[in-house]
Parts: C-alpha cells; sequence; structure tokens
C-alpha cells in the first residue's frame, strides 16, 4: 500500500504582515530537483527601485535537506550589469568558469526566498558553481546575514 504524502507549509509575508499563503504540496516527489549553489532561472516579479526583478538567473543558497523537503528556496539573484557597486556581499563570476555569455555578479544583498513551482522556471539547473567559488560565495553570504566584520579585510573592492 502507498502512502500518500500531503505537507501544507504556511509562507508568511514580510510586507503583508498577517496575510499568509498556504501551499499543499501531495507528494514531495514531485519537487524540482534543486540543489545548493545550482543556477536556475527565476521569475522575481516586478522591480521595485533597486531591487532586482524581472526573469534572471538566480544562484540557490538553500541548503540541500530544505532543498530536498521544502516546497521553497533560498536564492541569491545573478546580474550581469557592469554599474553595480562593488560590495563585500557581491561575488563576481568569470563566464568561462560557469557558461554564461557574460561575467556577472551574484547579490548576496538581495536575497529572495521562491517557491519552486511557481517562481523557478524550466525543469532543470542552467549551471552548478565551481567548487572554487564555494569559500567566496559563503563569506559574501556570511557578510549580507551577520555583517561579520572579520570577512571585511579580505574584501579590498569595498566601499
Amino acid at each position: 500500500m502507498k502512502h500518500k504524502v500531503v505537507a501544507t507549509v504556511h509562507i508568511r509575508h514580510v510586507l503583508g504582515g498577517n496575510n499568509m499563503s498556504t501551499l499543499t504540496y501531495e507528494n514531495k516527489n514531485k519537487l524540482k530537483d534543486v540543489k545548493q549553489y545550482d543556477v536556475w532561472f527565476a521569475d522575481l516579479g516586478e522591480s521595485n527601485g533597486h531591487v532586482q526583478g524581472g526573469k534572471r538567473p538566480v544562484l540557490v543558497i538553500s541548503n540541500d535537506v530544505g532543498n530536498q523537503r521544502s516546497p521553497v528556496v533560498i536564492v541569491a539573484p545573478i546580474t550581469s550589469s557592469k554599474t553595480k557597486n562593488k560590495l563585500p556581499t557581491q561575488v563576481h563570476i568569470s563566464a568561462e568558469d560557469v557558461g554564461f555569455q557574460r561575467d556577472s555578479i551574484i547579490q548576496f544583498e538581495q536575497i529572495f526566498t521562491l517557491s519552486k513551482d511557481t517562481e523557478l522556471i524550466g525543469n532543470r539547473k542552467l549551471t552548478h558553481i565551481p567548487e572554487e567559488y564555494h569559500d567566496e560565495l559563503e563569506k559574501a553570504w556570511m557578510i549580507s546575514m551577520l555583517g561579520n566584520k572579520k570577512y571585511y579585510s579580505n574584501r579590498t573592492n569595498f566601499r
């Protein structure tokens, strides 16, 4: 006898106060196979001033246990804009290293939580960021979340 897996997840909107969204998944196996350091194409919605929006690549930064079990993932947007400030929360990625058309910047100062079903576009990742970038990505993420000053001295482009 097969058991039906039903999970209900409540997501509290940051800007919406007490508004709640409920997502119900009847089978976790239907969730997209997403791994930490994967790059996916995502719909971030409308841009609001300096907040990244639109359809663009994003880096999955949530851990693999959560990625396997949850209907949502935590991501950092990726831009190819050369006009961005050089911040310690940003990691520059070589196009050649990841198979992009242009060098890009991963922006840990603009982290989002996205639904795998509705906001990740397509059924597969675009690429996986090579391991040689992982330490730098983790440092930028830590600076973004905790402001860990021990990493600032290693980021010479901080203004």
